[in-house]
């Protein structure tokens, strides 16, 4: 009897115990523990999303969320997105800011490490405000955000991407052909490492603004693709990225109408392959110009190792700015500009008053492998030639 009396006493003074090591300092209970936020509903006012720094994810995204104010995310934050979700930056007053640092970088991934497994970021908004900054995106590009087809871990139509790494989409990297001619101003120092598809699909309008510190490691697709179009009334210049330009959709035409001094300039090192019947239109009073170099030269070819695959570049204007140095021009000719039956890999000049005083100066050029004329001459056009080469053509210059 005096032993369980004891025993029942010792187990009350136990229970007793723990429950006074669970109060705190000030007698209350310990609150519940610090988990991440759940972000689940549209964004109509502007937010900040902050770093706290005794949590290793800050916010869990489970839908995809439709952005139409401004939303501020601060250095250190960490986001983790369950399959499927994402962040539509909506064109209804919609803003994106990623304020990552060099030190706290912010991050945007997956709740599991797997090739596209959340949607990504679409910048449908053009607002200036959107930017992204020491980010890390990862693990985006599961699928679209509409009825495009077009899967990316981000698709832009404005924002300001700069030091952010891009890993592991299920589609391309960056995707931007919708946006404007400044959609990517600002590009700089970027990574994108193992997408599904090409690291970047950009107009040829918006290649103004890669910058060839940024690197391109990994990819399914190893180019950066362009899609064909116009370029107008400024110099557009590409430098050498670290994988070669693919141009495809068609045809780049560089067009003077109302707009003067449209040119494009490709510095030493730039490789340019060319889809099939894709090539360059240097329409009159805008120029053409390759800036090779005996160790760095610049080469435009097909993408399919065969004569006459790509059309070539058809130079109409006299502007004494069309000059191609230490460049390779290889597998043209697949086709005519024009209604005429004109093959070539380099076209000099046209009938009518705008063409038929057109100008190019090539030196230290090889041409090669057309479908059928190395260059053709139109009567009146000047060609200058310094120390060009001509190999593998049907026949090396026709007028």
């Amino acid at each position: 009897m005096f032993n369980h009396i004891i025993t029942r006493s010792l187990t009350l003074i136990s229970i007793l115990f723990l429950f006074v090591q669970c109060e705190n300092g000030n007698g209350g209970i310990l609150p519940d523990p610090i988990v991440a936020q759940s972000l689940d509903r549209a964004i109509t006012e502007d937010m900040v999303l902050e770093d706290n720094p005794d949590l290793d994810v800050d916010y869990i995204i489970d839908r995809e969320i439709d952005i139409r104010a401004n939303v501020q995310i601060e250095p250190g934050v960490v986001i983790e997105f369950e399959r499927d979700a994402g962040f539509f930056v909506s064109s209804l007053g919609g803003t994106l800011e990623i304020n990552g640092t060099a030190n706290k970088p912010v991050t945007l991934r997956g709740t599991r490490s797997e090739r596209g497994f959340w949607k990504g970021i679409y910048f449908a908004s053009e607002s200036s405000g959107n930017r992204m900054t020491f980010c890390e995106v990862l693990y985006a590009g599961s699928s679209p955000f509409d009825g495009s087809g077009i899967t990316a871990a981000i698709r832009v139509k404005r924002a300001r991407i700069q030091d952010c790494r891009i890993e592991h989409s299920g589609g391309y990297g960056i995707h931007a052909t919708r946006g404007e001619a400044d959609a990517l101003q600002g590009f700089a120092r970027d990574t994108i490492y193992e997408s599904q598809q090409y690291p970047l699909y950009v107009s040829a309008a918006q290649v103004k603004d890669l910058d060839g510190a940024s690197l391109f490691l990994d990819n399914r697709q190893e180019f950066v693709r362009i899609q064909a179009g116009l370029l107008l009334g400024e110099e557009h210049v590409w430098w050498k990225l670290s994988q070669p330009y693919y141009v495809t959709d068609g045809e780049i035409q560089l067009s003077n109408v109302a707009n003067p001094g449209t040119g494009l300039t490709l510095k030493e090192g730039v490789q340019v392959y060319f889809e099939r019947d894709a090539g360059i239109d240097v329409t009159s009073n805008s120029f053409f110009r390759t800036e090779g170099t005996p160790n760095a030269r610049v080469q435009l070819q097909g993408k399919g190792d065969e004569s006459g695959y790509w059309k070539g570049i058809f130079v109409q204007g006299p502007s004494v700015q069309n000059e191609m140095h230490h460049t390779d021009i290889m597998n043209g000719g697949s086709d005519s500009f024009s209604g005429l039956d004109i093959r070539t890999n380099i076209r000099i000049g046209a009938v009518g008053s705008c063409c038929d005083n057109a100008y190019l100066k090539l030196q230290d050029c090889n041409i090669q492998n057309s479908g059928r004329c190395g260059i053709h001459q139109w009567d009146g056009s000047t060609l200058i030639e310094e120390n060009v080469s001509y190999s593998g053509n049907v026949t090396d210059k026709c007028d």
